[in-house]
Protein backbone atom coordinates (compact mmCIF):
# COMPACT_ATOMS: atom_id res chain seq x y z
CA UNK A 1 0.00 0.00 0.00
CA UNK A 2 3.00 2.24 0.67
CA UNK A 3 4.46 1.62 -1.93
CA UNK A 4 1.51 2.34 -4.05
CA UNK A 5 0.94 5.43 -2.68
CA UNK A 6 4.86 6.16 -3.31
CA UNK A 7 3.94 5.58 -6.78
CA UNK A 8 1.10 7.22 -7.32
CA UNK A 9 2.92 9.99 -5.44
CA UNK A 10 5.68 10.46 -7.97
CA UNK A 11 3.73 10.09 -11.25
CA UNK A 12 1.71 13.15 -9.74
CA UNK A 13 4.90 15.27 -9.03
CA UNK A 14 6.60 13.90 -12.42
CA UNK A 15 2.94 14.51 -14.56
CA UNK A 16 2.50 18.72 -12.97
CA UNK A 17 6.01 18.93 -13.79
CA UNK A 18 5.38 18.01 -16.87
CA UNK A 19 2.34 19.93 -17.15
CA UNK A 20 3.94 22.90 -15.32
CA UNK A 21 6.60 22.18 -18.12
CA UNK A 22 4.32 22.72 -20.95
CA UNK A 23 2.79 25.77 -20.08
CA UNK A 24 5.66 27.54 -19.44
CA UNK A 25 6.49 26.41 -23.07
CA UNK A 26 3.29 27.79 -24.21
CA UNK A 27 3.34 31.08 -22.05
CA UNK A 28 6.53 31.68 -24.23
CA UNK A 29 4.93 31.29 -27.41
CA UNK A 30 2.14 33.80 -25.78
CA UNK A 31 4.92 36.39 -24.87
CA UNK A 32 6.91 35.80 -28.11
CA UNK A 33 3.87 36.24 -30.04
CA UNK A 34 2.81 39.48 -27.97
CA UNK A 35 6.00 40.98 -28.84
CA UNK A 36 6.02 40.26 -32.43
CA UNK A 37 2.06 41.82 -32.40
CA UNK A 38 3.94 45.18 -30.57
CA UNK A 39 6.35 45.78 -32.82
CA UNK A 40 4.23 45.77 -35.95
CA UNK A 41 2.07 48.01 -34.09
CA UNK A 42 5.02 50.50 -33.44
CA UNK A 43 6.25 50.21 -37.02
CA UNK A 44 2.92 50.76 -38.41
CA UNK A 45 2.50 53.89 -36.61
CA UNK A 46 6.00 55.04 -37.46
CA UNK A 47 4.86 56.55 -40.80
CA UNK A 48 8.11 54.73 -42.66
CA UNK A 49 6.71 50.93 -43.44
CA UNK A 50 4.07 49.06 -43.27
CA UNK A 51 4.41 45.34 -41.61
CA UNK A 52 1.92 42.65 -42.50
CA UNK A 53 2.17 39.79 -39.94
CA UNK A 54 1.09 35.97 -39.53
CA UNK A 55 1.54 34.68 -36.62
CA UNK A 56 1.29 30.43 -35.80
CA UNK A 57 1.57 29.69 -32.22
CA UNK A 58 3.15 26.08 -31.13
CA UNK A 59 3.97 24.32 -27.96
CA UNK A 60 7.72 23.76 -28.78
CA UNK A 61 7.71 25.79 -32.08
CA UNK A 62 6.21 28.99 -33.67
CA UNK A 63 6.39 30.09 -37.06
CA UNK A 64 5.65 33.75 -38.01
CA UNK A 65 6.27 35.45 -41.96
CA UNK A 66 6.37 38.99 -41.31
CA UNK A 67 6.31 41.21 -44.98
CA UNK A 68 7.46 44.79 -44.73
CA UNK A 69 6.05 47.70 -46.68
CA UNK A 70 8.27 50.79 -46.80
CA UNK A 71 6.10 53.31 -47.97
CA UNK A 72 8.56 55.30 -50.03
CA UNK A 73 7.37 55.32 -54.01
CA UNK A 74 8.59 52.06 -55.70
CA UNK A 75 9.84 50.57 -52.60
CA UNK A 76 9.89 46.81 -52.61
CA UNK A 77 8.27 44.51 -50.30
CA UNK A 78 10.60 42.03 -47.92
CA UNK A 79 9.16 39.07 -46.05
CA UNK A 80 10.87 37.33 -44.10
CA UNK A 81 10.41 33.46 -42.30
CA UNK A 82 10.68 33.46 -38.91
CA UNK A 83 11.18 29.93 -36.79
CA UNK A 84 10.79 30.14 -32.69
CA UNK A 85 12.19 27.29 -30.87
CA UNK A 86 10.61 27.72 -27.00
CA UNK A 87 12.38 26.64 -24.07
CA UNK A 88 11.89 27.17 -20.60
CA UNK A 89 11.27 31.10 -19.86
CA UNK A 90 13.94 31.40 -23.29
CA UNK A 91 13.55 30.97 -27.32
CA UNK A 92 15.92 30.59 -30.08
CA UNK A 93 14.99 32.62 -33.15
CA UNK A 94 16.14 31.73 -37.13
CA UNK A 95 15.09 34.19 -39.47
CA UNK A 96 15.68 34.03 -43.04
CA UNK A 97 14.55 36.04 -46.31
CA UNK A 98 10.75 34.90 -47.88
CA UNK A 99 10.91 33.55 -51.44
CA UNK A 100 10.65 36.32 -53.13
CA UNK A 101 11.81 36.47 -56.46
CA UNK A 102 12.63 40.40 -57.02
CA UNK A 103 14.42 40.51 -53.82
CA UNK A 104 16.51 37.06 -54.42
CA UNK A 105 17.20 38.32 -57.81
CA UNK A 106 19.71 40.33 -55.87
CA UNK A 107 21.63 38.12 -54.21
CA UNK A 108 24.30 35.35 -56.09
CA UNK A 109 22.47 32.35 -56.97
CA UNK A 110 24.56 30.39 -54.54
CA UNK A 111 24.39 32.57 -51.46
CA UNK A 112 22.55 32.33 -48.28
CA UNK A 113 20.97 35.53 -48.53
CA UNK A 114 20.42 36.18 -44.72
CA UNK A 115 21.32 34.58 -41.89
CA UNK A 116 20.13 35.99 -38.83
CA UNK A 117 20.39 33.79 -35.55
CA UNK A 118 19.33 34.64 -31.96
CA UNK A 119 18.84 33.23 -28.72
CA UNK A 120 17.09 35.50 -25.58
CA UNK A 121 16.00 34.40 -21.98
CA UNK A 122 13.66 35.93 -19.24
CA UNK A 123 14.56 36.06 -15.62
CA UNK A 124 10.82 36.02 -14.38
CA UNK A 125 11.67 36.96 -10.67
CA UNK A 126 13.77 39.91 -11.76
CA UNK A 127 12.07 40.50 -15.08
CA UNK A 128 15.10 40.85 -16.72
CA UNK A 129 16.21 40.06 -20.59
CA UNK A 130 19.33 38.39 -21.76
CA UNK A 131 20.22 37.86 -25.54
CA UNK A 132 22.55 37.16 -27.76
CA UNK A 133 23.11 36.43 -31.65
CA UNK A 134 24.74 37.67 -34.98
CA UNK A 135 23.41 38.54 -38.66
CA UNK A 136 25.10 38.32 -41.80
CA UNK A 137 23.94 39.76 -45.06
CA UNK A 138 25.58 38.32 -48.39
CA UNK A 139 26.86 39.93 -50.88
CA UNK A 140 23.68 42.09 -53.42
CA UNK A 141 23.58 43.94 -56.88
CA UNK A 142 20.43 45.23 -58.44
CA UNK A 143 17.68 47.17 -58.39
CA UNK A 144 15.34 48.15 -55.20
CA UNK A 145 13.27 50.14 -56.05
CA UNK A 146 14.10 53.13 -57.95
CA UNK A 147 17.90 52.73 -56.62
CA UNK A 148 20.22 50.67 -57.47
CA UNK A 149 22.32 49.36 -54.71
CA UNK A 150 25.39 47.32 -54.70
CA UNK A 151 26.76 46.16 -50.59
CA UNK A 152 29.75 43.91 -50.10
CA UNK A 153 29.10 41.11 -46.99
CA UNK A 154 28.34 42.77 -43.64
CA UNK A 155 27.61 41.45 -40.09
CA UNK A 156 26.59 42.21 -36.58
CA UNK A 157 26.54 40.92 -33.55
CA UNK A 158 25.74 41.15 -30.21
CA UNK A 159 25.36 40.41 -26.34
CA UNK A 160 23.43 41.74 -23.88
CA UNK A 161 22.67 41.21 -20.44
CA UNK A 162 20.74 43.05 -17.33
CA UNK A 163 24.09 44.90 -16.72
CA UNK A 164 26.31 44.46 -20.42
CA UNK A 165 25.63 45.43 -23.68
CA UNK A 166 28.09 44.96 -26.82
CA UNK A 167 27.65 45.38 -30.08
CA UNK A 168 30.09 44.53 -33.08
CA UNK A 169 29.42 45.31 -36.65
CA UNK A 170 31.55 45.20 -40.30
CA UNK A 171 29.63 47.31 -43.19
CA UNK A 172 30.84 46.14 -46.80
CA UNK A 173 31.51 48.23 -49.21
CA UNK A 174 28.05 50.22 -50.31
CA UNK A 175 27.14 51.75 -53.10
CA UNK A 176 23.82 53.35 -53.47
CA UNK A 177 22.66 55.10 -56.99
CA UNK A 178 19.60 57.03 -58.00
CA UNK A 179 18.64 59.60 -60.36
CA UNK A 180 19.20 62.09 -57.57
CA UNK A 181 21.85 61.47 -55.86
CA UNK A 182 24.59 58.89 -55.59
CA UNK A 183 26.35 57.35 -52.13
CA UNK A 184 29.48 55.54 -51.79
CA UNK A 185 30.66 54.25 -48.56
CA UNK A 186 34.08 51.92 -48.34
CA UNK A 187 34.66 49.64 -45.19
CA UNK A 188 32.65 50.70 -42.13
CA UNK A 189 33.39 49.10 -37.87
CA UNK A 190 31.70 49.74 -35.85
CA UNK A 191 31.66 48.95 -31.82
CA UNK A 192 29.58 49.38 -29.00
CA UNK A 193 30.20 48.73 -25.01
CA UNK A 194 28.02 49.73 -22.21
CA UNK A 195 27.07 49.32 -18.15
CA UNK A 196 23.85 49.83 -17.02
CA UNK A 197 23.46 50.55 -12.87
CA UNK A 198 22.19 47.55 -11.13
CA UNK A 199 18.96 48.44 -10.18
CA UNK A 200 17.88 50.18 -13.58
CA UNK A 201 18.60 46.88 -15.76
CA UNK A 202 15.20 47.23 -17.45
CA UNK A 203 15.40 51.03 -17.76
CA UNK A 204 17.58 53.20 -19.82
CA UNK A 205 20.63 54.61 -17.32
CA UNK A 206 23.48 53.65 -18.74
CA UNK A 207 26.16 54.24 -16.30
CA UNK A 208 28.96 54.27 -18.65
CA UNK A 209 29.03 54.00 -22.42
CA UNK A 210 31.70 53.79 -25.35
CA UNK A 211 30.64 53.91 -29.29
CA UNK A 212 32.94 53.96 -32.46
CA UNK A 213 32.46 53.66 -35.94
CA UNK A 214 35.41 54.19 -38.06
CA UNK A 215 34.77 54.74 -42.15
CA UNK A 216 37.53 54.97 -44.92
CA UNK A 217 35.82 56.80 -47.30
CA UNK A 218 32.23 58.50 -47.94
CA UNK A 219 31.04 60.22 -50.83
CA UNK A 220 27.50 61.82 -51.31
CA UNK A 221 26.62 63.31 -54.91
CA UNK A 222 23.92 65.36 -55.64
CA UNK A 223 23.19 65.17 -59.27
CA UNK A 224 20.56 67.66 -59.69
CA UNK A 225 22.34 70.55 -57.96
CA UNK A 226 25.89 69.95 -58.84
CA UNK A 227 27.55 69.78 -55.30
CA UNK A 228 29.60 66.61 -54.05
CA UNK A 229 31.07 65.99 -50.53
CA UNK A 230 33.73 63.68 -49.70
CA UNK A 231 35.40 62.51 -46.94
CA UNK A 232 38.04 60.47 -46.28
CA UNK A 233 39.25 58.57 -43.04
CA UNK A 234 36.60 59.48 -41.05
CA UNK A 235 36.04 58.59 -37.21
CA UNK A 236 32.80 58.78 -35.24
CA UNK A 237 33.39 58.29 -31.47
CA UNK A 238 30.12 58.44 -27.86
CA UNK A 239 31.25 58.33 -24.85
CA UNK A 240 28.87 59.20 -21.87
CA UNK A 241 29.69 58.74 -17.88
CA UNK A 242 28.15 59.65 -15.00
CA UNK A 243 29.19 61.36 -12.27
CA UNK A 244 27.97 63.39 -9.35
CA UNK A 245 24.05 63.17 -10.82
CA UNK A 246 24.67 64.44 -13.99
CA UNK A 247 25.39 62.38 -17.16
CA UNK A 248 27.72 63.22 -19.75
CA UNK A 249 28.03 62.81 -23.19
CA UNK A 250 30.84 63.25 -24.91
CA UNK A 251 30.75 63.34 -28.68
CA UNK A 252 33.88 63.49 -30.91
CA UNK A 253 33.50 62.89 -35.21
CA UNK A 254 36.99 63.66 -37.66
CA UNK A 255 38.10 63.03 -40.56
CA UNK A 256 41.80 63.25 -42.35
CA UNK A 257 40.34 65.27 -45.21
CA UNK A 258 36.80 66.21 -46.18
CA UNK A 259 36.16 68.20 -50.11
CA UNK A 260 33.26 70.26 -51.03
CA UNK A 261 32.38 70.50 -54.44
CA UNK A 262 29.71 72.95 -55.70
CA UNK A 263 29.65 73.61 -59.61
CA UNK A 264 32.45 72.22 -60.00
CA UNK A 265 34.79 74.42 -57.96
CA UNK A 266 36.57 72.32 -54.97
CA UNK A 267 37.29 73.36 -51.37
CA UNK A 268 39.79 71.09 -49.60
CA UNK A 269 39.81 70.60 -45.85
CA UNK A 270 42.25 68.80 -43.91
CA UNK A 271 41.48 67.72 -40.25
CA UNK A 272 38.02 68.30 -39.87
CA UNK A 273 37.40 67.51 -36.15
CA UNK A 274 34.23 68.51 -34.00
CA UNK A 275 34.26 67.14 -29.55
CA UNK A 276 31.40 68.70 -28.02
CA UNK A 277 29.71 67.44 -24.68
CA UNK A 278 26.21 67.32 -23.42
CA UNK A 279 25.18 67.39 -19.89
CA UNK A 280 21.58 66.25 -17.90
CA UNK A 281 20.35 65.48 -14.95
CA UNK A 282 21.18 61.47 -14.67
CA UNK A 283 17.88 60.34 -13.07
CA UNK A 284 15.37 63.20 -15.24
CA UNK A 285 17.50 61.89 -18.71
CA UNK A 286 16.68 57.95 -17.76
CA UNK A 287 13.39 59.19 -17.06
CA UNK A 288 12.76 60.74 -20.45
CA UNK A 289 14.76 57.74 -22.08
CA UNK A 290 12.46 55.30 -20.32
CA UNK A 291 8.90 57.33 -21.30
CA UNK A 292 9.99 58.04 -24.92
CA UNK A 293 10.30 54.67 -25.71
CA UNK A 294 6.96 53.63 -25.29
CA UNK A 295 5.79 56.64 -26.88
CA UNK A 296 4.34 56.38 -30.86
CA UNK A 297 5.58 58.54 -33.20
CA UNK A 298 4.93 61.70 -30.92
CA UNK A 299 4.64 65.19 -31.41
CA UNK A 300 7.06 67.90 -30.63
CA UNK A 301 5.08 69.63 -28.22
CA UNK A 302 4.87 65.77 -26.58
CA UNK A 303 8.62 65.42 -26.73
CA UNK A 304 8.75 68.81 -25.22
CA UNK A 305 6.68 67.62 -22.32
CA UNK A 306 8.50 65.09 -21.53
CA UNK A 307 11.68 66.89 -21.63
CA UNK A 308 10.47 69.43 -19.04
CA UNK A 309 11.68 67.46 -16.19
CA UNK A 310 15.59 67.46 -17.80
CA UNK A 311 15.68 71.27 -19.05
CA UNK A 312 14.05 72.21 -15.45
CA UNK A 313 17.61 71.08 -14.01
CA UNK A 314 19.80 72.33 -16.71
CA UNK A 315 21.83 71.44 -19.59
CA UNK A 316 24.79 72.28 -20.94
CA UNK A 317 26.79 72.42 -23.49
CA UNK A 318 30.35 72.60 -24.45
CA UNK A 319 32.32 72.73 -28.02
CA UNK A 320 36.03 71.77 -27.32
CA UNK A 321 37.00 72.27 -30.68
CA UNK A 322 35.78 72.72 -34.05
CA UNK A 323 38.40 73.00 -36.17
CA UNK A 324 39.64 72.07 -39.82
CA UNK A 325 43.09 73.17 -42.08
CA UNK A 326 43.36 74.31 -45.30
CA UNK A 327 46.97 74.97 -46.55
CA UNK A 328 48.32 74.05 -43.65
CA UNK A 329 46.35 76.72 -41.94
CA UNK A 330 43.82 76.11 -39.29
CA UNK A 331 40.44 77.77 -38.38
CA UNK A 332 38.82 76.95 -34.73
CA UNK A 333 36.04 77.63 -32.33
CA UNK A 334 35.04 76.56 -29.12
CA UNK A 335 32.39 77.40 -26.80
CA UNK A 336 30.47 76.48 -23.78
CA UNK A 337 26.54 76.76 -22.99
CA UNK A 338 25.31 76.39 -19.98
CA UNK A 339 20.96 77.13 -19.71
CA UNK A 340 20.26 76.83 -16.09
CA UNK A 341 16.91 75.38 -16.10
CA UNK A 342 13.87 76.06 -18.23
CA UNK A 343 10.18 74.57 -19.01
CA UNK A 344 11.07 73.03 -22.70
CA UNK A 345 6.98 73.35 -23.52
CA UNK A 346 7.58 77.36 -22.94
CA UNK A 347 10.76 77.58 -24.87
CA UNK A 348 9.17 75.43 -27.61
CA UNK A 349 6.23 77.96 -28.33
CA UNK A 350 8.49 81.18 -27.29
CA UNK A 351 12.68 80.75 -27.40
CA UNK A 352 12.71 84.08 -26.00
CA UNK A 353 12.02 82.57 -22.25
CA UNK A 354 15.48 81.09 -23.13
CA UNK A 355 17.08 84.49 -22.72
CA UNK A 356 17.30 85.28 -19.19
CA UNK A 357 18.94 81.41 -18.30
CA UNK A 358 21.20 81.46 -20.90
CA UNK A 359 25.27 81.80 -20.42
CA UNK A 360 27.50 81.74 -23.45
CA UNK A 361 31.03 82.05 -23.89
CA UNK A 362 32.59 81.55 -27.51
CA UNK A 363 35.67 82.11 -29.20
CA UNK A 364 36.32 81.62 -33.21
CA UNK A 365 39.15 82.45 -35.03
CA UNK A 366 39.69 81.83 -39.14
CA UNK A 367 43.32 82.69 -40.44
CA UNK A 368 42.91 85.03 -43.63
CA UNK A 369 44.15 83.04 -45.96
CA UNK A 370 41.20 80.35 -45.10
CA UNK A 371 38.47 83.69 -45.75
CA UNK A 372 39.97 83.93 -49.13
CA UNK A 373 39.68 80.57 -50.34
CA UNK A 374 35.70 79.96 -49.20
CA UNK A 375 32.82 79.04 -51.43
CA UNK A 376 31.68 82.73 -52.34
CA UNK A 377 27.98 82.97 -50.88
CA UNK A 378 30.52 81.73 -47.47
CA UNK A 379 32.83 84.83 -48.03
CA UNK A 380 29.86 87.10 -48.77
CA UNK A 381 28.34 86.07 -44.96
CA UNK A 382 31.66 86.55 -43.76
CA UNK A 383 31.88 90.02 -44.99
CA UNK A 384 29.10 90.83 -43.43
CA UNK A 385 29.67 89.83 -39.70
CA UNK A 386 33.02 91.30 -40.80
CA UNK A 387 31.66 94.77 -40.98
CA UNK A 388 29.00 94.79 -38.26
CA UNK A 389 31.84 94.52 -35.78
CA UNK A 390 31.60 90.45 -35.43
CA UNK A 391 35.47 89.54 -36.09
CA UNK A 392 38.11 92.11 -36.12
CA UNK A 393 41.89 90.65 -37.29
CA UNK A 394 44.26 90.18 -35.32
CA UNK A 395 48.00 88.95 -36.36
CA UNK A 396 46.52 87.49 -39.70
CA UNK A 397 43.29 86.39 -37.84
CA UNK A 398 39.91 87.15 -38.31
CA UNK A 399 38.57 86.66 -34.45
CA UNK A 400 35.47 87.29 -32.19
CA UNK A 401 35.05 87.25 -28.68
CA UNK A 402 31.34 86.36 -27.92
CA UNK A 403 29.55 86.34 -24.11
CA UNK A 404 26.40 86.23 -23.65
CA UNK A 405 24.89 86.41 -19.79
CA UNK A 406 21.16 86.62 -19.04
CA UNK A 407 20.62 88.74 -22.01
CA UNK A 408 23.73 91.00 -22.08
CA UNK A 409 25.73 90.32 -25.26
CA UNK A 410 29.41 91.39 -25.76
CA UNK A 411 31.34 90.96 -28.90
CA UNK A 412 35.41 91.61 -28.60
CA UNK A 413 34.49 93.14 -25.43
CA UNK A 414 32.11 95.52 -26.70
CA UNK A 415 28.25 95.58 -25.88
CA UNK A 416 26.48 94.49 -29.16
CA UNK A 417 22.97 94.99 -30.18
CA UNK A 418 21.40 92.04 -31.92
CA UNK A 419 18.98 94.59 -33.77
CA UNK A 420 22.31 95.32 -36.51
CA UNK A 421 22.17 91.99 -37.50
Amino acid sequence: MILKRLSLAALGLVSSGALAYGVCLWQTGITVERQFVFQTEQVNRSGVAEVELTFERGWFTSFARVVVKPLAEQAVEIPFEVEVEHDFFSAHFDVGLGNDAALNGLFAPSAEPLVFVADVSLNPVQQTVSSSGHIQLAALDGAFGSTHIRLQPSEVSWRSSPLVIEYLATIGDLVLQSDIDTIELDGGDAQVTGAFEPSQALGALISELTASFVLKHLFWQDKLNGESLKLEGVAVSVDQMVDAGRSYWSIGLGADQLTLSVQGQQYPMQQPNAQLTLDVDEKAFAEFIARYNQMYDPAPYEVAELLNPVTQQGVGVTVHDFSFEVLGEQARATAKWTLNGFDATTALISPVVLVPVSTLDAHLEVPVQIAERLPESTQEELDLLINQGIFEEQDGQWVSEIRFDRGALTVNDRPFSLLKM
